[in-house]
C-alpha cells in the first residue's frame, strides 16, 4: 500500500515541479525581452523596438496555462477606468500624430502609456491576497532585471563609459548610436521597497549594492534612487528588532539604524571608491557637481530677474522655469511624441531658454517627467491626476495603522517622485510596466500591512511566494 501510495503521489509531484520550471521560463523569457535593457536590442525591425512580435505568443500561452490570469487582464482591459483612460491616451497620440505629421512616436508611447495603465489597473483592483503574490513575483522580477542590466553594462556591452573606460567622445557618439543607457533605476526603488515590507534582507542588500555600483557608470537618477532606498534599511531594522523580541535597554533599538547607514557611507567614502572617481572626473562631475548647479539654477532663476549661466545644466533647470512661467501654453495637450518635439517646444520656451542662455534646439520633454505630462496630457489633466493619487496617497497611509507601515509608503513615493523628476517612465515599456504594477502595489486598497513575523519563521509574504500562478 505505501509503494502504491508514493507511485500515485509521484506523478502529481513531477507534474507540479515541471509546471513550476514552466512558469519560471515563462517569466524569465518575458523579463529579459521586455524588461531589461537588452531586450530593444533583440527585438528589433529596421532598427525599431518591436515588441509587437511577442504579442500573440504570450497571449497566446497566457490563454492556454493560466486563463483566470487571462480573464482577469480582460477584465482591467473593459473596466471603466480602462476605458476611459485608453480613449484619453487614443487622443492625444492622434493629436501628436496630426500635430507632428509622424506616426512612430506617438504610437510608441501611446502603447508604453497603455502597458502602464493596464499594469497598475491589473495590481490595484487584484484581491488582497491575489496582490500579495504578485508583490513578491514583482520584487524578484525587478532584481533579476537590475542583475542582468548590471551584468551586461559591467561587460561593456550597453554602456560604454562605465567602470573607468573613457566616455565615448559626443561626435563618436551621435555617428555610432554609443553612449550611457538609462538604467531603469525604478527598480531599485521596487526591489527594496517590497523587500524592507517582507523583511527580506538579501533583495534590499542586493538592490542597493547593485544601484551603487551602476551609478558610478555616472547615472545620477541611479545614485538618487539608490539614496532614497537606503532609507529603507532603518525601517528594515526596526521591523527586525521588532520581529525577533530583542529584550535589553531601549538605546539599542534606536542606535541599530543609523549604524547601518554609517556603515553604507563609509564604505561609499572609502579609499578605492573615491580614488575611482578622483580618476573618472567626468562621471564625478555629472553625479555631484552637475546636479549642485541644477538645483542652485532652478532656486536662482526662480528668485531673480538676471539671466542665468549655468552651462549644460541650465537646460534642465529652465524646464522648471518654463513649467512655472509659461503654464498657460500648458493647459491643453499638444498630443504624444515626445522625439518628434525635439527642439520643437514653441515660442513660450523660446522666451525661457533666451533668459537662461541655452539652445532652444536642445529643449526636449523627456528628461522629466513633470514636463512630459504637462506638454503632451496638458497641465489640466495632470492635475487631474496629480490630485487622484494623492487622494490613492491618503486613502493608503489611512489603511497603514502602524507608523512603520506608513512610512514605508511614504518612503516607496519619495522614491518615485524622485525618479519621475530625472527620467519620466514613458515612453520606455520595460520601465512602464514595471512602474504601472509597482504603483498598483503601493496603492492597492485591500493590501493589508503584513504583521510582525516571529522568530523563525517565514513571513506571510514568503509563504504566498511559493504558490504557482
Amino acid at each position: 500500500m505505501i509503494a502504491t501510495s508514493h507511485a500515485l503521489t509521484r506523478p502529481g509531484k513531477v507534474r507540479r515541479s515541471s509546471r513550476r520550471l514552466e512558469d519560471v521560463a515563462f517569466v524569465s523569457v518575458v523579463t529579459v525581452l521586455l524588461l531589461t535593457m537588452w531586450g530593444p536590442a533583440l527585438l528589433l525591425v529596421n532598427g525599431l523596438f518591436v515588441p509587437e512580435i511577442l504579442a500573440a505568443p504570450l497571449a497566446l500561452y497566457v490563454c492556454w496555462r493560466h486563463p483566470r490570469i487571462a480573464r482577469w487582464i480582460v477584465r482591467c482591459v473593459l473596466s471603466p477606468e480602462g476605458v476611459a483612460g485608453a480613449l484619453w491616451l487614443t487622443l492625444v497620440a492622434a493629436i501628436g500624430v496630426g500635430s507632428t505629421g509622424s506616426l512612430i512616436g506617438p504610437y510608441s508611447e501611446w502603447r508604453a502609456s497603455l502597458v502602464l495603465l493596464y499594469s497598475f489597473i491589473f495590481m490595484y483592483r487584484s484581491p488582497s491576497e491575489q496582490c500579495e503574490i504578485w508583490s513578491t513575483r514583482l520584487m524578484w522580477v525587478s532584481f533579476g532585471v537590475l542583475g542582468f542590466d548590471a551584468l551586461f553594462v559591467g561587460m561593456g556591452i550597453l554602456v560604454p563609459g562605465f567602470l573607468g573606460q573613457a566616455l565615448p567622445d559626443p561626435a563618436e557618439a551621435a555617428v555610432f548610436g554609443l553612449g550611457r543607457v538609462a538604467v531603469p533605476a525604478l527598480n531599485i526603488v521596487v526591489v527594496s521597497y517590497l523587500a524592507a515590507r517582507a523583511h527580506r534582507i538579501g533583495p534590499l542588500s542586493g538592490a542597493l549594492v547593485l544601484g551603487g555600483l551602476l551609478s558610478l557608470g555616472g547615472h545620477r537618477v541611479v545614485l538618487a534612487a539608490t539614496a532614497i532606498s537606503a532609507l529603507f534599511v532603518p525601517l528594515f531594522m526596526v521591523g527586525v528588532v521588532r520581529a525577533s523580541r530583542l529584550r535589553g535597554p531601549r538605546w539599542l533599538r534606536v542606535a541599530m539604524a543609523p549604524v547601518v547607514i554609517v556603515i553604507m557611507v563609509a564604505a561609499f567614502q572609502s579609499a578605492p571608491i573615491q580614488n575611482y572617481l578622483q580618476e573618472a572626473r567626468g562621471i564625478q562631475n555629472r553625479l555631484f557637481t552637475h546636479t549642485i548647479d541644477t538645483l542652485t539654477g532652478i532656486k536662482e532663476g526662480l528668485t531673480s530677474s538676471r539671466s542665468i549661466d549655468y552651462g549644460d545644466e541650465a537646460i534642465r533647470a529652465a524646464y522648471a522655469a518654463y513649467v512655472l512661467t509659461q503654464w498657460p501654453s500648458l493647459l491643453l495637450p499638444h498630443g504624444l511624441g515626445s522625439r518628434e518635439v525635439e527642439g520643437k517646444l514653441g515660442a513660450e520656451f523660446d522666451v525661457v531658454a533666451a533668459r537662461w542662455r541655452v539652445a532652444s534646439q536642445g529643449g526636449n520633454t523627456h528628461d522629466n517627467a513633470v514636463l512630459y505630462a504637462a506638454y503632451h496630457h496638458g497641465l489640466l489633466m495632470t492635475s487631474l491626476l496629480a490630485l487622484v493619487f494623492v487622494w490613492l496617497l491618503l486613502h493608503r497611509l489611512r489603511i497603514e495603522r502602524r507608523l512603520l507601515g506608513r512610512l514605508h509608503v511614504l518612503v516607496a513615493v519619495m522614491g518615485v517622485v524622485l525618479v519621475d523628476m530625472i527620467y519620466p517612465p514613458v515612453p520606455g515599456i520595460n520601465v512602464a510596466c514595471i512602474y504601472g504594477l509597482f504603483l498598483g502595489v503601493l496603492f492597492n486598497p485591500g493590501l493589508r500591512p503584513l504583521p510582525v513575523p516571529p522568530r523563525g519563521r517565514r513571513s506571510d509574504l514568503g509563504r504566498h511566494a511559493r504558490r504557482v500562478l
